[in-house]
């Protein structure tokens, strides 16, 4: 217990896991109490189909046309067990002697499990079973300060509506907005790391800077900025991570060029390159920006991703200043 007082409600699932050991544990240890031949596991798929036996037994089935015996999928639908799981532990009840298949009277297609008189033997003892365990949770109930099945009932209603896994996504999400700032560059502040982001992946992947990147790296103000363009730096906890610029485009068919986007791997997962991105897109808009335009590299598959995932479309690939560049878009803002 020392381990779950350290780690807290982060060990939520190991923790529950451990509860369920033991309850499973026990489960077993009581099924030879009353020496029933039934495995934990097999209890909720054993139920489903005593179910089903009692319905035979009292004639409602026949009388309502259905069939006795229950399908795999209507067993899992009812257990809420996945139908891979169900099969599986269907065929060890049947190992066991207590289930038999069938195929379906209406569908040839369905297989139709039953259990076999040996299982429905079992079903005396183990109701006496069902009393006892119910009468012994309910007593532990009252010694327990909370009501557990009512908490179970309530934590599985609320992860339905949202899974854990949305939850944490959603806070991890607002935490990295309080630890990443988009700014506007600052020549004293940036441009070093600026020229080095940039030209840290660029030799990477492509081992070689060609002339049209040290245009926009040696004078990024007058080459970019002073002739209408804008670039937007990345911090994450105040240091310089990521940046994406946007330049005139000299094709008269564009206002805009989006260039040297560049994110550092050791700040890869706060969603940096959807922040530049969308600091650009708005900036766009501002400035009144209708049609943009990009160049990329099919070896840069995350970036290209990213800018389908905005609205960019691939074009034709024409005449660039790169000799790497194989990737070309273009986006209408609404």
């Amino acid at each position: 217990m020392d381990f779950f007082r350290k780690t807290g409600r982060m060990a939520l699932g190991s923790r529950l896991r451990n509860l369920t050991e033991k309850v499973t544990a026990d489960a077993a240890a009581i099924y030879d109490l009353y020496e029933v031949e039934l495995r934990p596991k097999w209890f909720p798929v054993f139920f489903a189909l005593s179910q089903a036996s009692a319905l035979r037994r009292s004639g409602a089935s026949a009388a309502a046309g259905g069939e006795t015996g229950k399908t795999v999928t209507a067993i899992a639908r009812e257990i809420g067990h996945s139908h891979p799981s169900v099969s599986c532990i269907l065929k060890e009840m049947k190992a066991a002697g207590l289930v038999r298949f069938r195929q379906g009277r209406t569908d040839a297609r369905q297989t139709v499990a039953s259990l076999t008189p040996k299982g429905r033997s079992m079903t005396h003892a183990i109701n006496l079973q069902y009393e006892d365990v119910a009468r012994a949770i309910e007593d532990l109930g009252r010694e327990s300060e909370h009501d557990l099945w009512a908490a179970i009932e309530d934590w599985e209603r609320l992860l339905e509506a949202r899974s854990l896994l949305q939850r944490v996504a959603e806070l991890k999400e607002k935490r990295e907005a309080t630890e990443v700032e988009i700014v506007p560059f600052d020549d004293g502040q940036h441009h070093e790391a600026f020229r080095r982001l940039n030209e840290e992946w660029i030799r990477q992947l492509f081992g070689v800077v060609e002339e049209a990147d040290y245009y926009e790296f040696d004078h990024p103000v007058e080459n970019i900025i002073q002739k209408g363009g804008c670039i937007f730096v990345a911090l994450l906890r105040g240091e310089p991570v990521g940046t994406f610029a946007m330049m005139r485009c000299k094709n008269p068919a564009y206002d805009y060029e989006l260039v040297k986007f560049a994110v550092s791997p050791r700040a890869q997962g706060h969603g940096i390159g959807r922040r530049l991105i969308e600091a650009c897109l708005a900036h766009a808009r501002r400035t009144g920006g209708y049609r943009l335009f990009l160049e990329s590299n099919h070896k840069c598959a995350a970036a290209v991703h990213l800018y389908e995932k905005y609205g960019f479309r691939h074009l034709a690939v024409g005449h660039s200043e790169y000799a790497r560049c194989d990737v070309q878009m273009e986006l209408v803002l609404q």
